[in-house]
């Protein structure tokens, strides 16, 4: 009989993005609640925004019947749903859109409005425990003149648009998504309560999203 020799198969790690300059495309936009922070500090209310990089190469992916796929290389970045004057979100979107907003713009500024919508980030590299991990920096405005392309289908989700727990099992979210959407105060609420909100509370979100729509500024 010939030796055992079992091993445990390695996965392959995915090269990180490339450090420096890139265009990019915000195909999603995800508010996932308050979310419990390490470390002993308080929970935010937390939204992630995610990019498209259309200009580094893509990843290849074995498929089930032996095909190769090309997806788009993606990075995302998590905020603290603030827009004071100090906050990094709104920090950020200034630099994105190359001016400060004004406190008229703010009061009736969405989100959602950013889909769609592009420009460059910046990627800078960290050494941790020997690997090397990319994280987004900052975001800045795109040349003038130029507007990039996606091909990704845009994703907008808030906690707040759940009536009940189950919804959030039935929809087509990224796994990381739905796990820290489950991580968070308002989720556990909602499975605590039997999973369902206050319809008044839905139709006032409504409202406001009807009156805000008329604007089909970007940003």
């Amino acid at each position: 009989m010939k030796q055992i020799s079992i091993k445990v198969p390695q996965k392959k790690e995915t090269a990180p993005v490339p450090a420096g300059l890139h265009p990019f495309v915000l195909y999603g936009c995800y508010h996932v609640g308050v979310i419990p922070s390490k470390g002993g500090f308080d929970a935010k209310d937390t939204v992630i925004l995610a990019f498209e990089l259309p200009e580094v190469e893509p990843l290849k992916y074995k498929e089930e019947d032996g095909t190769m796929t090309l997806k788009p290389r993606i990075m995302s970045k998590r905020f603290n749903l603030s827009f004071h004057e100090k906050s990094t979100l709104r920090l950020q979107l200034e630099s994105w859109r190359g001016r400060a907003f004004t406190d008229e713009e703010m009061k009736n500024f969405e989100l959602q409005k950013l889909l769609g919508a592009s420009g460059q980030l910046q990627v800078m590299h960290q050494n941790r425990e020997g690997k090397t991990y990319a994280s987004v920096t900052n975001l800045l405005p795109a040349p003038k003149g130029t507007k990039y392309k996606g091909t990704l289908a845009q994703q907008l989700f808030s906690i707040h648009a759940l009536d009940h727990a189950q919804e959030l099992e039935e929809m087509d979210l990224p796994e990381w998504i739905k796990d820290l959407v489950k991580s968070s105060e308002d989720y556990q609420d909602l499975v605590r309560s039997g999973g369902r909100r206050q319809q008044e509370e839905v139709v006032n979100n409504q409202q406001e999203n009807a009156a805000s729509n008329e604007d089909d500024i970007p940003f």
